[in-house]
């Protein structure tokens, strides 16, 4: 009887959501009709200010971003937890989460060819070994892109293995178009276009292992996908079995002329610093609704760069601030805005505020705002702007088809070009569509990700405002749901 109930709920509030879904037309670029949220809206230009002032914690500290454990990461969490202050955001905290810290303060390669000795400018994939301060020197062997055949065909005990690292990224047409479940493209660029640049890395977890598995004692990749100059990529969570440094396409072309000559190549590579327990900070506060023992979570994290993660920041602040101009009986349930601090970092979240509330079952649905950046390709070397936004999809899951009707809606209504809904996640909403929270994320990838590049240049400023209006649109109506029909999708 109980399940009976919740289906006729589903499917009466799956044909309330489709009679209310009429096709608007979108005004375009900053003609889109914001109607009476405009009053309350925070604009373009505000939320970029406070993405540049969080960049700029980032950009003056030790490693040009907000690396989680940091100082400019801190300062970041500051800078959020006054605007939640200063927005009227009740029970705001900063809270402090246990993370594993890795925060090099040395790394070289040196490289050793006869008599001649050069370094070469480097950077390093956080979470590998750490090195003593003489490093480890041994000789040089590249093995092409690191399969196992490239392994078999070289002798790679003890020496130090040089990689071709690829990151082709995976396109529109003939993926994404596959499986999406709503598109709006009303200019037809995405046809032929890549959805991603440069993501993900397709051989860099096998071909460490596959070094780990045949003796090598260190590991030198060629970012082969990116700019010239550019020698940083991907700061991730898992441990890498080998100490790792990386390469922009230039000198590792230099390095790798270098090892097809007959003349053998010595080196040396050092990576020291800290590696061991410390703390990131999560901010939250919230919005009581009629209801507080049902929660809507809309979050980002805060630690990166600009476009990620300054921009999601930026857009969970503004729906905070406009929120917060309405009274607590607007609103059935209870919003809970919240920055994390950790997705740089390996981490565990499962004692924070958040991760309580989800498993005493309060926290009924989640939003996730990422990426809001300018689509870059990288041609000849260099950074090109081609004048749109980067792919974006938003990502629900299969359970969650009903509420396709609200999503697409918002994004034609506030003309969010280029946008896909996904049946799938791959930013930070994963985490919690595992535990069962229904969950809309919304991100997208460019390619300076990762990397000091990712400067407030790299922001699609004009699409700031129309992304946190679609997303009040939808705040409000997943509001007026059932539980029941929330508790179905989960």
């Amino acid at each position: 009887m109980k399940y009976k109930k919740v289906l006729l709920s589903v499917v009466l509030s799956s044909i309330l959501i489709l009679s209310f879904t009429v096709p608007i037309t979108a005004k375009k670029g900053d003609g889109v009709d914001y109607g009476r949220m405009a009053k309350f809206l925070p604009s373009n230009g505000e939320m970029f200010g406070w993405i540049k002032d969080i960049w700029k914690f980032g950009d003056e500290g030790e490693f040009g971003y907000r690396m989680p454990g940091t100082p400019a990461e801190e300062k970041g969490a500051d800078y959020i937890f006054e605007k939640f202050e200063d927005f009227g955001l009740e029970g705001v905290t900063k809270e402090p989460i246990p993370i594993t810290v890795y925060q090099p303060d040395v790394w070289s390669l040196t490289i050793r060819v006869g008599e001649n000795e050069e370094e070469i400018p480097c950077s390093f994939f956080r979470y590998g070994p750490l090195t003593n301060p003489e490093g480890i020197t041994a000789d040089l062997v590249y093995v092409g892109s690191g399969s196992e055949e490239d392994f078999i065909s070289n002798d790679v005990g003890g020496k130090i293995v040089v990689v071709d690292v690829l990151a082709p990224g995976w396109p529109y047409t003939g993926f994404f178009d596959q499986f999406q479940l709503f598109a709006y493209d009303p200019d037809d660029t995405m046809p032929g276009d890549m959805g991603t640049e440069n993501w993900p890395l397709t051989n860099l977890e096998s071909s460490l292992e596959f070094a780990v598995d045949n003796g090598a004692v260190g590991y030198v990749g060629i970012l082969t996908f990116t700019v010239d100059d550019n020698n940083q990529f991907w700061h991730s969570q898992w441990d890498k079995p080998l100490t790792a440094l990386t390469l922009s396409p230039n000198d590792g072309a230099y390095l790798r002329n270098l090892l097809e000559s007959e003349e053998p190549v010595n080196a040396t590579m050092i990576l020291t610093g800290y590696y061991g327990p410390g703390e990131t900070h999560n901010v939250y506060g919230f919005l009581p609704g009629k209801n507080e023992d049902e929660i809507i979570l809309i979050e980002s994290h805060h630690d990166g760069w600009a476009t990620n993660e300054a921009s999601g920041a930026a857009a969970v602040m503004a729906l905070a601030k406009y929120f917060a101009h309405f009274p607590k009986e607007s609103r059935e349930r209870t919003l809970m805005f919240v920055a994390f601090g950790s997705h740089f970092a390996q981490r565990d979240q499962s004692d924070s505020e958040v991760y309580h509330l989800i498993n005493e079952g309060k926290i009924v649905f989640a939003t996730t705002i990422e990426m809001i950046g300018k689509q870059l390709k990288i041609i000849d070397g260099k950074y090109v702007e081609t004048g749109l936004i980067s792919p974006t999809g938003f990502g629900i899951s299969i359970p969650m088809i009903p509420l396709i009707p609200i999503i697409s809606q918002a994004i034609i209504k506030y003309d969010l070009k280029r946008s896909m809904i996904l049946p799938l996640y791959h930013g930070e909403g994963g985490q919690f569509g595992v535990l069962g929270v229904p969950t809309i994320e919304r991100i997208a990838e460019n390619a300076p990700q990762f990397t000091n590049d990712d400067t407030p240049n790299t922001v699609m400023v004009s699409a700031l405002r129309p992304t946190t209006a679609a997303f009040v649109d939808i705040i409000k109506q997943v509001d007026l749901l059932p539980i029941e029909f929330l508790q179905s999708m989960s």
